[in-house]
């Protein structure tokens, strides 16, 4: 008969678990963390390359940016509708243009913001007024505007002209396009010059030196995408004011 001694060694109900080394929760947390500690929220979002920014037809303040990239260069889609901020209709909505324009490089071609403002003022009165005369350039700011754009004149006359003149057609040009009554002569002009230019444009892209991009506008049903809706809300005043590419923490 075994001893007490004996059974003790023996018998399975009698052996203690083997020592452990204690692990603490620290340890346990940083060797293998939870995946919703690592990644809180992992989002993956789709942005085009492309950089097409809406402006409105007469200020070119901005109504909505593809993105906030720079990587390539805009391309711009003028839209006929009065500016929040440059209008004598009382027309205000919220939209993306909320911007420092004096270091918007669209306003380059015209030799700054301010020698901008200072066309519109010497050289387009009617659209002056239709901005809101002092909302668009105020008083106190005319004898600088019109200083800048003498600046510009001066050292680029031919530039100057150049972009006045695209200024004006692509005013017109939209005008005609939804249907604006102009004088027939003008019309004809418009339609000429429209005609003219893709010509000039389908050679230059059969001769492969074009970087042009063809238009997203005329190809597609306006509501297939987001990014013309976008540009529809912000005009009916149902935008929320939360650029696209804003994520909610």
């Amino acid at each position: 008969m075994a001893s007490k001694k004996e059974a003790s060694q023996t018998d399975p109900r009698s052996i203690s678990e083997p020592a452990t080394t204690p692990v603490s929760k620290r340890s346990m947390f940083y060797d293998n963390p939870p995946i919703d500690f690592v990644c809180k929220r992992l989002i993956v979002k789709w942005e085009p390359i492309f950089n097409y920014v809406h402006r409105y037809l007469y200020c070119r303040c901005v109504i909505r940016l593809s993105t906030p990239s720079r990587i390539v260069k805009e391309q711009t889609f003028l839209t006929v509708a009065p500016c929040p901020r440059h209008n004598k209709v009382g027309v205000s909505h919220l939209d993306y243009g909320d911007i420092n324009y004096h270091e918007d490089e669209y306003f380059d071609r015209f030799g700054g913001y301010r020698s901008f403002q200072g066309m519109i003022y010497a050289f387009t009165p009617q659209i002056y007024e239709f901005l809101g005369a002092e909302n668009f350039l105020p008083g106190e700011q005319v004898e600088t505007a019109v200083g800048a754009l003498e600046a510009f004149r001066e050292a680029n006359e031919v530039s100057l002209h150049k972009e006045f003149h695209e200024y004006i057609y692509e005013v017109n040009d939209e005008l005609e396009r939804i249907g604006f009554p102009l004088p027939d002569p003008l019309v004809q002009h418009i339609r000429d010059e429209r005609l003219r230019r893709r010509d000039a444009e389908a050679i230059v892209y059969k001769l492969g030196l074009s970087n042009a991009r063809v238009s997203i506008e005329p190809r597609i049903n306006r509501h297939d995408i987001p990014i013309l809706r976008e540009v529809d809300e912000i005009l009916d005043g149902k935008w929320s004011g939360k650029p696209h590419w804003t994520i909610e923490d």
